[in-house]
């Protein structure tokens, strides 16, 4: 059977949604069906401020086989600013194929490679987190449940690059609001309409005009128009000041956020903290959120001469 790689424009972006649909949306937790307008508007996120702006649009290949799409592939080579620090290389913004095709993934995967070391890349960075906002909440990263792709990465000498988050869902969430802890203070919510149905929701504890703690939440149709992420909202940050912790802030702030969400018509609710947050695991797991998901970024570095099959060091 005949699989052919086939370069495709980044004008027509849009109309690889059919490929994330089937393969991703339903099947990875909170990734939502995706029409072509919002995949052509959503892979690039223009509220992120750490992309270069002389970044070079990049590549985007197509795995076809006999004809059909099963998969593709956006790679790009230049720097991305993360955690004050620039990474630079080549990186696969994106990329999936078809179970039970792993040629057209291999095949995806060296072009990439192949892509970035003609434009002098020796890293590689696999699913960075900095583009495809529709995906995953705006963490872009790769699923564990999308568990060929990690494979396919994996057997290639990709390793995850740093810690990786946890996702976790309370479904049909019922709260009730504790008592205010002490100092007494001013409550603050902030209602803002977004890009979902719902709008987007701020609770802040300002205390003799000192913010004490926040908690921000943002409607999953924020990153997707899907009518089933309407009534979903995610947990984008929840924070207390340090001279205030462990006195139930933390709580208030999420209670009275998540009560807030429920009066406007959220039904369904999602969080995410780092893999090694154990303290915030144990606290979310605490108020009703059970894991659902696991995501990370991947990174592969060039061998150098000495190291390279069939080649004996100098």
């Amino acid at each position: 059977m005949t699989l052919e790689i086939k370069d495709w424009p980044l004008g027509r972006i849009g109309e690889l949604a059919d490929i994330y649909n089937a393969q991703v949306a339903g099947l990875v937790p909170h990734c939502y069906p995706i029409t072509p307008d919002w995949f052509s508007a959503g892979w690039h996120d223009p509220t992120n401020t750490d992309a270069l702006p002389s970044f070079p649009d990049g590549c985007v290949l197509v795995g076809l086989r006999e004809g059909k799409k099963r998969g593709f592939a956006h790679v790009r080579v230049g720097g991305i600013m993360q955690s004050g620090s620039l990474l630079d290389g080549g990186f696969i913004h994106f990329l999936t194929y078809e179970v039970g095709h792993r040629d057209v993934g291999e095949a995806l995967l060296k072009q990439c490679e192949q892509y970035s070391e003609d434009l002098g890349a020796d890293t590689m960075h696999a699913f960075d987190g900095r583009f495809y906002r529709f995906h995953h909440l705006g963490y872009p990263l790769a699923s564990d449940k999308m568990g060929h792709v990690c494979g396919l990465l994996g057997m290639n000498g990709y390793t995850i690059a740093d810690e990786g988050e946890m996702f976790m869902e309370y479904l049909d969430y019922d709260v009730v609001v504790p008592v205010l802890p002490r100092p007494a203070c001013d409550i603050q919510v902030s209602v803002k309409e977004g890009h979902g149905e719902l709008p987007n929701i701020t609770v802040e504890a300002v205390h003799l005009g000192q913010d004490l703690g926040n908690c921000v939440l943002v409607s999953c149709g924020d990153y997707n128009g899907a009518h089933e992420a309407q009534n979903r909202i995610f947990v984008k940050g929840l924070w207390v000041m340090k001279e205030v912790r462990r006195r139930g802030w933390g709580r208030y702030l999420l209670m009275r956020a998540l009560d807030e969400a429920y009066r406007r018509g959220y039904r369904h609710t999602i969080i995410s903290t780092a893999q090694t947050n154990y303290r915030a695991q144990l606290f979310y797991t605490n108020y009703g959120y059970r894991v659902t998901d696991m995501v990370y970024g991947f990174v592969k570095q060039k061998a150098p001469l000495a190291d390279a099959p069939g080649r004996r060091p100098a």
